[in-house]
């Protein structure tokens, strides 16, 4: 069974959309879900495995046009 651990206290600010909240749920263009970091072990060899993913461009452009206040279009 894979083991997956979340460490928040690793994650770099390019990977908080702190202060996105003004933006509308149904503004987003498409689902804005995204592991930045993922830790588990091998299914085969048991051995640790991380994994780590830059946060795409168009959610980055996304979250800074919420942080501004405005509403992106629909």
């Amino acid at each position: 069974m894979f083991e997956a651990v979340l460490n928040t206290a690793s994650l770099d600010a390019e990977a908080r959309p702190s202060g996105a909240a003004p933006c509308r749920e149904s503004s987003s263009p498409r689902l804005m879900l995204h592991a930045y970091h993922v830790e588990l072990a091998h299914p085969a060899a048991g051995r640790p495995a991380a994994f780590t993913a830059r946060v795409p461009k168009d959610m980055r452009e996304f979250w800074a046009l919420c942080r501004s206040g405005k509403q992106p279009a629909t």
